[in-house]
């Protein structure tokens, strides 16, 4: 029974046993004690600064994480607040991090601190405040910035120093805190938001790195900002406040990380809000659903200085379907398709990665196209294809991919990634089809630069569509991936379902060669830097263009003259088809007042383009030539990137003081697994423990509860006997309101029955074409008051079904079950999915018991996971 619940569920149900049981072995007993107490002696020394060096040192001696000074002096965690303010406009987001840091100590300290940031997020400024004096920063070629820091340490002034550590790691230095002062550190930087289709938008923060597998050499710079930000978060309070302000009225927005997110809707505006005592140790994630998909922009701002120059910034969402006016209507022809499914079985996939892994693969699989080919390739340290190359997709097949996906476990040791992706690439697709790549992984792995690079050059005829399962993910590789090949980028954190995922995902991957943008002009604006700069009409635009399906497409630029008696108002878009016919689309421009919002943002994209031209096996004289042009494009739009750093330094010398350095980048120590959950608790104890799980069952329901597991009536139950309750209790939880959702797919007038037409329509709809004889005995068998087909009559001839908390596993099975042709047999064990005989699901006379099945199955999945995903 106990093997029904989820692993979180067990781990929730341990954590609140192990509090009331009160037979632990010594070991386990003394292991609980240790780590409570020294919890609540760090939280304690918070409050009472003399016990702070015993307290440490007794948390270090367990192997906990801190930052020591001269002399293995521990010091208390200088990091005491972290808040987030976003301002989303449109598909941007402006996003200012509050940092506050505190010297509780008589000396100065250096602090460093090293936060996870979105790969693709700019840091557009930062501002410090040492003692109520406040300094702004400035951006400088990094080695100048390094130089600059050392220079105001040397000289007892304050200073603080942010460094782009790797593609999605930031580091914060921050020199000559003087005895009993704090400083408060505030970053900006600038995003765009993921557009997930039609108008779902997510929104993610990230505040954990994931420990990166060392396949081979890194920088030692990287190596330790990594280490320090893998070492977690922190324990300072945290806050987030987010204010939206969209073109379409937001039908909703949510986060699948953090249920506590606060949320207030207002039309197109919208505020949310998070109050967390603790720095979060995962993403967070916030979802926006808007009523219309995000149209096409084009925005033009003058330089405050000079009126005839200024910045460009288009956003579009080129599509087939949306483009077709542009050729005169001809026959397309569409290649079937090739899809290999790289799965990332690495160690740092197992648990829940894994799990949800192997869910999305199930969908994958029973959502392919008849007549495609396909493989499965799991890789860690090592790699194996499940067939040895791609086979073709037919009952045979699919049944032998689902039973090893089944099975699949994440025990490959580490994440080399090169290893497949070179032997896949290497190879043609299968003759007379497109290949598609579907990589699942965490995306934890060492050499992003080099993947990168080699997917750009090798990926000519092969697209990468990337899912990035758990909270620790790279965006950076993720996202890379699909923007190198000209893929998708999705991401599953948190609660986030995969279902919706999958869907998107094959969908686009399963449109035929998209028609290509492969060049922007403006009449009458004279263009500097462009981004993509291959679009540029100075180097004629580019062979290959950038892919259109549907998803979204930056276009930046600096304009160095016309702006100011500009005539022409439409930006000019030119595509090319598959078979090599052009066309052009004109984009209306929307003039902005001359405030520099715009100029922020075009940098960004200008070196994220930039970025894309570093490759690590260039000449070293062609890397030097493109990081002078990332330099000068940091130091003109005063953005840092990994060549140019912000600095920003206090005029006041401190007085002459002995200092240390440390991390801000603390845990409290890992709380003891117990993972036998050993001894047990007394029965009178069972109602406190309910109740500590949220559980407030009447005290006839708890004698009950007692009699199943205490049968020897000795007053006591062990973990096994507690699990198997909750998992009876929540198997028994009545579910007609359930059931009721599932009939109304039959009921479509929404009055509580079911005529005739309506189940002859739901039943032509699933191929079984009835007369109007077979209808009418369908409708006696189950009608057993003779006022046609209700819900009551329903609910009570048929089981139970499964609760609303396990409906992951319910759709899983389901998935399993399918057979090739999308039907469900009836059989035993389509039966016991609803725990029931078989005897009891006969269909009504008449009718196809594989109707019956898939009408069963089908109801379910409607009022369990909606017509948009299944």
């Amino acid at each position: 029974m106990a093997d029904q619940l989820t692993e979180e569920q067990i781990e929730e149900f341990r954590e609140a046993f192990v509090l009331f049981a009160g037979d632990r072995s010594p070991e386990e007993e003394a292991e609980l004690l240790e780590w409570k107490e020294s919890c609540a002696a760090i939280r304690a020394v918070w409050n009472d600064e003399d016990q702070l060096a015993e307290v440490f040192r007794r948390a270090l001696a367990g192997g906990g994480l801190a930052g020591l000074g001269e002399g293995d002096e521990p010091v208390l965690m200088p990091l005491t607040a972290f808040g987030v303010e976003l301002q989303v406009l449109d598909h941007a987001v402006l996003a200012t991090y509050t940092q506050t840091f505190a010297n509780p100590v008589q000396e100065c300290l250096e602090v460093t601190y090293s936060f996870p940031v979105r790969p693709k997020a700019s840091v557009a400024a930062m501002r410090a405040e040492v003692d109520g004096r406040s300094v702004v920063g400035r951006v400088v070629e990094k080695a100048a910035a390094r130089d600059q820091y050392e220079e105001a340490r040397a000289q007892r002034k304050a200073a603080a120093l942010l460094e782009k550590a790797t593609g999605d790691v930031m580091r914060l230095s921050i020199g000559q805190i003087s005895p009993g002062s704090q400083v408060v550190v505030q970053v900006e930087l600038v995003w765009e938001l993921a557009h997930l289709g039609g108008g779902s938008l997510r929104l993610g923060v990230p505040m954990l790195v994931g420990p990166r597998y060392p396949l081979g050499v890194i920088e030692m710079e990287e190596a330790i900002a990594l280490d320090e930000a893998g070492q977690g978060p922190g324990t300072a309070p945290f806050w987030l406040h987010a204010q939206v302000s969209v073109a379409s009225p937001l039908l909703e927005i949510k986060s699948p990380t953090h249920s506590a997110l606060q949320v207030s809707l207002d039309g197109c505006e919208a505020e949310a809000a998070l109050s967390l005592p603790a720095m979060p140790d995962s993403e967070i994630v916030v979802l926006l659903e808007v009523t219309e998909a995000t149209p096409a922009r084009c925005w033009l701002e003058a330089d405050e200085e000079n009126e005839d120059q200024g910045v460009l910034y288009s956003v579009i969402y080129p599509e087939e379907a949306s483009l077709q006016h542009l050729w005169p209507r001809s026959e397309a022809t569409t290649l079937p398709k090739e899809f290999v499914f790289l799965l990332d079985r690495s160690g740092s996939m197992q648990g829940a990665q894994i799990q949800k892994a192997a869910v999305a693969l199930q969908l994958f699989l029973r959502s392919l196209p008849v007549g495609c080919y396909f493989d499965i390739v799991g890789f860690g340290s090592r790699w194996s294809s499940l067939f040895g190359g791609s086979r073709p997709y037919n009952a045979e097949t699919l049944r032998i991919a689902s039973e090893h996906v089944q099975h699949v476990k994440a025990d490959l040791g580490g994440t080399e990634l090169m290893g497949p992706l070179t032997a896949l690439l290497s190879q043609p697709p299968h003759a007379g089809f497109e290949r598609r790549l579907v990589l699942l992984t965490d995306g934890q792995v060492c050499n992003t630069a080099a993947v990168l690079e080699f997917v750009r050059d090798n990926a000519k005829a092969t697209n990468i569509y990337t899912v990035g399962i758990g909270n620790g993910v790279s965006h950076e590789l993720v996202e890379g991936l699909a923007e190198a090949s000209g893929g998708s980028a999705e991401f599953a954190a948190g609660s986030e379902a995969v279902d919706a995922i999958v869907v998107r995902q094959l969908s686009r991957a399963m449109k035929p060669m998209a028609p290509r943008l492969t060049q922007v002009s403006f009449p009458g604006l004279g263009f500097g830097a462009v981004a993509p700069a291959s679009l540029s009409e100075r180097r004629g635009g580019h062979p290959r263009g950038i892919c259109c399906r549907g998803d979204r497409v930056v276009v930046a630029a600096t304009i160095v003259q016309g702006l100011s008696d500009l005539s022409c108002s439409d930006f000019q878009l030119h595509f090319v088809r598959g078979d090599g016919q052009q066309g052009s689309l004109s984009l209306p421009a929307v003039r902005l007042p001359p405030r520099g919002q715009l100029r922020k943002i075009v940098g960004k994209a200008l070196i994220d383009d930039a970025s894309t031209y570093l490759r690590p096996q260039s000449p070293a004289q062609e890397r030097q030539r493109q990081e002078q042009i990332i330099v000068d494009l940091g130091v003109d739009f005063q953005l840092a990137t990994r060549y140019t750093s912000f600095i920003a330094i206090s005029s006041t010398q401190e007085p002459l003081a002995s200092s240390r350095s440390v991390s801000a980048n603390r845990m409290l120590p890992p709380r003891p697994s117990l993972a036998g959950a050993g001894g047990t608790m007394r029965t009178k104890d069972l109602k406190s423990l309910m109740h500590s799980l949220g559980q407030n069952p009447t005290e006839a329901e708890l004698q009950d509860m007692i009699n199943e597991v205490d049968c020897d009536g000795i007053g006591t139950i062990d973990f096994p006997e507690f699990l198997a309750m909750q998992a009876r209790k929540m198997k028994d939880t009545d579910t007609e309101e359930e059931l009721v959702e599932a009939f109304r797919v039959f009921d479509t007038r929404g009055d509580g029955f079911i005529s005739a037409a309506e189940l002859r329509n739901v039943m032509t709809n699933l191929g079984e074409a009835l007369d109007e004889h077979e209808i009418d005995e369908m409708i006696r068998e189950a009608d057993v008051d003779g006022d046609l087909f209700d819900v009551e009559d329903a609910w009570e001839a048929t089981p139970a079904q499964t609760s609303s908390e396990v409906q992951p596993e319910l759709l899983q099975s389901l998935v399993l079950l399918q057979a090739f042709d999308g039907a469900w047999d009836l059989n035993v064990g389509f039966a016991a999915l609803f725990h029931v005989e078989l005897a009891s699901l006969e269909p009504p006379a008449g009718l196809d018991s594989r109707v019956w099945a898939s009408a069963l199955a089908l109801g379910v999945l409607a009022q369990c996971q909606g017509q948009s995903q299944w």
